[in-house]
């Protein structure tokens, strides 16, 4: 449970991480299979969104563990923003969708933060909702080609 008093959700990058090998690699990916429209495509290939994806997990997990030594104190480099372009960018690599309330969920912020994040990175144009075409009670979030540039070229190895 986080410091905030509810139970924190291990949003869908760190879910995404742990991709099976092996025979048990055909059912994590219908479990996780995209629906609806196709997701947008990195004209730089598949290794570029591949050495992407893991440089985000990456990034995603040394600040867990960040949060991890600092424990009640971790609240003071939250970067919610970050998180959610972090899980997003990492979602379109891997062709699956992260739903608002997936997205809002990251470690150590309430709710309504993670919720009034999203609303400002929509604003700055850096991510879009995509509406579910089996349940339209329910919308996705997915990386603007804006985000996407700067994603790709925040993680680019060095």
């Amino acid at each position: 449970m986080s410091h905030f008093g509810r139970q924190a959700k291990a949003p869908r990058i760190l879910e995404l991480s742990r991709h099976p090998g092996g025979a048990d690699a055909g059912a994590w990916q219908a479990d996780h299979a995209v629906a609806g429209p196709p997701l947008p495509t990195d004209p730089a290939g598949s290794d570029a969104w591949r050495q992407g994806a893991e440089r985000a997990i990456a990034v995603y997990r040394t600040r867990r563990r960040r949060d991890q030594a600092f424990g009640e104190d971790a609240d003071l480099f939250n970067d919610p923003a970050w998180d959610i372009l972090l899980d997003l960018f990492h979602a379109e690599a891997s062709a699956s969708r992260v739903s608002i309330t997936d997205a809002a969920s990251a470690p150590n912020i309430p709710l309504s933060t993670g919720l009034r994040m999203i609303r400002l990175l929509e604003q700055r144009g850096m991510i879009e909702r995509r509406g579910d075409p089996f349940d339209g009670r329910r919308s996705y979030l997915q990386l603007t080609a804006k985000a996407r540039d700067a994603m790709f070229a925040s993680l680019a190895s060095s």
